[in-house]
């Protein structure tokens, strides 16, 4: 199975949106990032993700700063642990970030760990759609999340 990974573009008019989660992260091990709801994302994909963690693939989700403040946030490679549509259980330490309390306004959630800074341009040199066409432009449009692969 060749893996699939994950693109989402973050909206920056919370600056702090993404560095609080990686703090989170490298206090706890992992975080929880709750992806809005917007361009719904299909059971198959979701189902594909669930499958590739079950048989060990690596699965990486890249987080692309966008809005007004994307210049002086970083984009970041991340490990996908886990991945889920409900609200995850609130014992969970990768869990405890105040903002998100019970809102379960979220279409999706993604268990992340590993945050690595990146250049932006690594994603488009790097990564592929399925169909193996490059980026290109992807990371300026307002699609989100994309589905990405490595060659």
């Amino acid at each position: 199975m060749r893996a699939m990974h994950v693109l989402l573009k973050v909206n920056t008019t919370d600056p702090d949106l993404v560095k609080t989660h990686v703090d989170w992260a490298t206090k706890h091990g992992a975080v929880w990032f709750g992806r809005d709801r917007g361009a719904p994302i299909a059971d198959k994909r979701v189902a594909r993700l669930e499958r590739q963690l079950v048989a060990g693939v690596s699965t990486r989700v890249y987080l692309h700063p966008t809005g007004p403040r994307a210049a002086s946030n970083a984009t970041y490679e991340t490990t996908l642990e886990a991945v889920q549509r409900t609200l995850p259980a609130a014992g969970d330490p990768a869990h405890a970030l105040s903002w998100y309390g019970n809102r379960a306004d979220k279409e999706l959630w993604l268990k992340l760990s590993t945050f690595r800074p990146i250049e932006a341009a690594w994603i488009v040199a790097n990564l592929t759609y399925e169909d193996g066409r490059p980026l290109g432009g992807g990371l300026k449009n307002q699609t989100s999340p994309l589905y990405v692969f490595r060659p």
